[in-house]
């Protein structure tokens, strides 16, 4: 949200962290690629090489990242010369990623595992003791 300041010429740029946090669990149009994407062109700093990277065009990777800065209603690049660099509120949005990217990839690895790549699953069975020694497996 932009205010006007004392001078007319001034512009004073204001972030609400509970209304990215709101925008981030309300369900927005924002989805886990766009994250990725995000994450990835932090890292590199460079568009082009972030799409290669990450196997889409340029222009997708543009667009979507000018998507969840619509979305969110921040800036999260400032262009450099041929480069992006983070702004302020990029630095601070990319902690949130970081940690929900690695939770969610956690989350998934410990799904797979449980279902079991190689052993063909896990599965937990309650039961009385006169059948478990009679018919279930140790």
């Amino acid at each position: 949200m932009m205010h006007r300041g004392a001078k007319r010429d001034t512009l004073v740029q204001h972030i609400d962290i509970h209304r990215i946090e709101t925008v981030f669990l309300s369900g927005g149009t924002m989805n886990l690629a766009q994250l990725r994407y995000f994450q990835k062109l932090a890292d590199l700093q460079h568009y082009s090489q972030a799409a290669k990277e990450l196997n889409i065009a340029q222009p997708s990777l543009s667009s979507s990242i000018s998507s969840l800065e619509k979305e969110l209603g921040i800036p999260l690049f400032q262009k450099v010369g041929r480069n992006v660099r983070l702004t302020k509120y990029g630095h601070e949005f990319l902690k949130y990623v970081d940690e929900s990217l690695e939770r969610i990839d956690t989350g998934t690895a410990l799904m797979r595992e449980y279902a079991g790549a190689s052993t063909g699953g896990h599965i937990d069975i309650g039961c009385i003791m006169t059948v478990q020694v009679a018919h279930v497996p140790r």
